[in-house]
């Protein structure tokens, strides 16, 4: 193995801009650095300092929360790094986390204490979607996603208080004149404490403090239930599998047990 290239790097978040460049935090300034050689590209900061970032790679976009008193969100395009738009957010203390969705559109901020809170924007049209307080006790967010394949669903780990981290999912309900969210908790062992979480197409692994990794299924909200046909004059015979749903209590999370009931077709 060949060392290509090495960088000073001050341990911030670190993620993929693309194929060929990673981003970090560097000072006041935002370092796309390539792996193809030494080159660097900076997006420089404009208040006190940089809080985080959130990257989409497929859409090209980047949007930097800054530091300092009333800190606004830039998105940036990763291409060119020209401003696409800016969020002036009522989070007068900062954020702590925040992150885009798969198709783009989407920014979810999350709240330094006291105003610990997640909330949703359309950030091109510099319009709020939704906001919720984060479950009492729990602390501020220490990261925040959407649903690679909804963004009408996120996930968010929290650092509670006492240390005992936990992560939670929340949806998203669109009606016809505004939006509303509801919050479910990942219920698991009190002695494996939350500390990241990562989304499958089904749900969420789960990352715990004590190195153990959970994978829990997230089934989206039921869909409301469709009238029998009129013609239909007697139940059927078809057998098939049997879903056993368990949802935990404090309107936790919803996992799912699927068997086979073992009955055939005609019996």
């Amino acid at each position: 193995m060949d060392l290509l290239y090495s960088s000073g790097y001050a341990c911030s978040a670190l993620e993929y801009a693309s194929k060929d460049e990673i981003i970090y935090i560097c000072g006041n300034g935002l370092v796309i650095q390539s792996l193809q050689n030494s080159s660097q590209r900076v997006i420089r900061g404009t208040s006190f300092g940089i809080q985080g970032f959130a990257v989409n790679r497929k859409h090209g976009l980047v949007a930097v929360a800054e530091k300092g008193p009333n800190p606004a969100i830039h998105v940036y395009s990763v291409h060119d790094l020209q401003l696409l738009g800016s969020l002036h957010l009522d989070f007068p203390l900062g954020y702590t986390c925040l992150a885009l969705s798969a198709d783009g559109e989407r920014l979810a901020v999350c709240g330094e204490e006291p105003h610990a809170r997640i909330s949703v924007y359309a950030w091109r049209k510099a319009e709020h979607i939704v906001t919720a307080d984060l479950p009492q006790r729990s602390g501020t967010a220490t990261s925040v996603s959407f649903h690679p394949y909804d963004g009408d669903r996120l996930a968010a780990t929290l650092n509670t208080v006492g240390g005992q981290g936990s992560t939670h999912v929340w949806h998203i309900k669109r009606l016809w004149d505004r939006c509303e969210i509801t919050s479910k908790k990942v219920l698991m062992d009190l002695t494996h404490p939350s500390s990241t979480h990562c989304w499958y197409p089904g749900g969420l692994y789960v990352g715990t403090s004590t190195g153990h990794l959970y994978a829990a299924l997230v089934l989206p909200p039921p869909l409301p239930a469709a009238p029998p046909p009129a013609h239909s004059t007697a139940p059927s015979t078809r057998a098939g599998i049997s879903r056993a749903i368990s949802t935990c209590s404090d309107g936790g999370s919803v996992f799912l047990r699927a068997g086979a009931e073992g009955a055939k077709d005609g019996e």
